[in-house]
């Protein structure tokens, strides 16, 4: 039997909603709760209008003015926390994750991972343009092939389902290609299956780490690097011996320390400026 162009669009909608949920499981819809650090908590399934209510709870940002540094699990993060998302999540809908993850990166957002994000919930944050890591906050990162219902699924043979998983799968392909996934990531969700759930190990999920290249050249262009290949050195050498004292002279340590916040400041105003500016366009659709 075929469908109609009706039929089709049904299908195609029901189609994106169980996504990549994972199947044998059940969870209630995700909770969007603005919390009292300037940060909001996505936990649970990803469900059809989670996008306005995170729209609705960032705008909370706004009216609060610029929001203060961060303090997670007792780990306090530099750099700007314009918009900080924490994401607890097994999935859910993916038009709603492709519409927070297209939101996150147009409006220069950071975010977390709690625990877990599977799924939908990776669709997400791969918008973002950092997703912040530590031994208490990072958590595990799960990804699988799309899937349809079996409800759906017996109502069309495999020549009809084909087509509509080609086209989804080029839908999905595209979003991670816009995100900056890199392809060896990709290939790997159209791989496993179902069924399965594929933790990302190691160096695999490095990406979500670090800035989009797009992001990197964009605000470059702003806030250049004030620092000498020399000073970098040696910021980095103190950066990451967790900022120790002693290491160079006092002096020289206020001059990088002040140098590095009149560049981070100049990068926060240009995020928080988008970050306003996004939030407020969105707003309007959501209300």
């Amino acid at each position: 039997m075929t469908f109609s162009k009706t039929k089709l669009k049904n299908i195609l909608f029901a189609f994106f909603v169980i996504l990549f949920l994972p199947p044998c499981q059940s969870f209630v819809a995700a909770d969007v709760v603005c919390t009292e650090c300037d940060n909001v908590k996505v936990v649970g399934e990803i469900d059809k209008g989670d996008f306005c209510k995170l729209i609705k709870c960032l705008s909370k940002f706004i009216e609060n003015g610029k929001p203060k540094a961060v303090e997670l699990k007792g780990d306090k993060y530099s750099g700007s926390p314009v918009g900080w998302v924490t994401f607890n999540s097994v999935g859910g809908d993916v038009q709603e994750a492709i519409k927070i993850g297209r939101f996150l990166r147009e409006g220069l957002v950071e975010v977390v991972i709690h625990e877990k994000c599977y799924s939908s919930c990776f669709t997400a944050v791969t918008g973002a343009i950092k997703v912040y890591e530590g031994s208490d906050i990072f958590g595990e990162v799960g990804i699988h092939r799309m899937f349809l219902d079996k409800k759906t699924l017996i109502n069309m043979n495999m020549q009809e389902y084909e087509k509509v998983y080609n086209k989804i799968k080029m839908g999905a392909r595209n979003y991670f290609i816009d995100m900056d996934v890199p392809v060896s990531i990709i290939e790997k969700i159209f791989t496993i299956p179902s069924g399965d759930l594929y933790i990302l190990k190691g160096k695999e999920s490095e990406f979500l780490w670090k800035n989009p290249p797009a992001y990197d050249e964009w605000i470059e262009a702003r806030c250049p690097n004030p620092f000498s290949k020399e000073e970098q050195k040696d910021f980095r050498r103190y950066r990451d011996s967790f900022y120790q004292k002693g290491l160079f002279s006092e002096g020289y340590t206020d001059y990088l320390n002040k140098k590095n916040s009149e560049f981070e400041d100049c990068r926060e105003d240009f995020r928080w400026k988008q970050f306003k500016k996004t939030v407020n366009k969105y707003l309007k659709k959501c209300k």
